[in-house]
Order: C-alpha cells, then structure tokens, then sequence
C-alpha cells in the first residue's frame, strides 16, 4: 500500500509541473483562465470515476453486490433480535425452561 502510495505521488509530482508548463507555453495567455478553469472542472468532475476504478482495482475487479466474495463473505446474517416485536424464545417456554 506504501509503495502504491509512493508511486502515485511521484506521478503528480512529475506530471503535474509538466502539464501546467505545456499549457502555459502552447496556449495564449487571453485564453489561459478559460483553459485553467476547464482543466479544473474537468479533473474534479472526472473524481468520481477514478474513486470508483480504484476501488474496483483494490477489491481486484470483485464485488460484494456483483456476487464476489468481499471480506464477510461466508458469514451468516444474524436475525435482528433486537426490533420490536422480535422474540428470544418461544411463547410457550417458561424462564425455567419447562413447557407450560
């Protein structure tokens, strides 16, 4: 995961001063607000997507709701005892343990 995280910083830090080099230098500078904007929108629009990818990626493309199996799967749901209504025993079964 640290190594992951290494790799990924070292990516932006390099890619990133590069990307605002070459749009400072190829687009001119009465459009460069407009460029920077869209860059901007574009990238926090596109978040969403790439949170998505990389979580897939970290489950290695297996989903609990698309029949994989995630970290509780095989593990039994426990009925929910403790709504209204819901009963430990049996009516008819005394504290005592004896039928009456």
């Amino acid at each position: 995961m640290a190594g992951a995280y290494a790799v990924a910083l070292f990516g932006l830090g390099l890619l990133s001063p590069l990307w605002e080099t070459v749009v400072a230098d190829e687009v001119p500078e009465s459009a460069l607000g407009r460029v920077r904007s869209f860059d901007q929108l574009i990238s926090f629009a596109s978040r969403p997507f790439g949170l998505a990818v990389a979580r897939a990626a970290g489950r290695g493309g297996r989903d609990r709701r698309a029949g994989g199996r995630g970290r509780r799967a095989g593990r039994r749901r426990q009925p929910h005892r403790h709504r209204l209504g819901a009963r430990t025993r049996p009516a008819e079964v005394s504290r005592a343990g004896k039928r009456g």
